[in-house]
């Protein structure tokens, strides 16, 4: 049986961005998923709500965490994301500044843990943003 995780953010587009960077990995593939809802009145397409993973073994999580961490540094504004696991109180929301300046290891470590529904560790107050 699957754990399964997922990814939100405040802006669609970036949901958008995050799974085609996800799903570029041939590896990662079938295990990410874009939940999309209708449009609202007025709209041409339909509303991503969030990314679904389905983590089957820690090569996914360590998969998934390094995506992550790669669009992050990529990001040239501030971004807000929440990550959590749908099967235990695990959560982490990142709000980073400066993404390119980002000093990854501590938010690898919280991003691993709220995918694989570890409990997590606190965050610095700066989300773990360099700089």
């Amino acid at each position: 049986m699957s754990i399964v995780a997922t990814i939100e953010m405040d802006a669609s587009a970036d949901l958008r961005d995050l799974h085609a960077w996800l799903t570029q990995d041939h590896e990662l593939r079938a295990w990410v998923e874009l939940v999309e809802s209708p449009p609202p009145d007025g709209a041409l397409g339909p509303v991503a709500d969030l990314v679904q993973i389905a983590v089957e073994s820690p090569e996914v999580v360590a998969g998934v965490t390094s995506v992550i961490i790669a669009w992050l540094r990529f990001r040239r504004g501030d971004v807000k994301i929440k990550i959590r696991n749908t099967r235990s109180t695990s959560q982490v929301d990142v709000s980073v500044t400066r993404v390119r300046a980002l000093d990854g290891a501590h938010l690898v470590e919280q991003i691993k843990r709220a995918i694989s529904g570890e409990p997590p560790a606190e965050l610095p107050p700066d989300g773990g943003a360099g700089g």
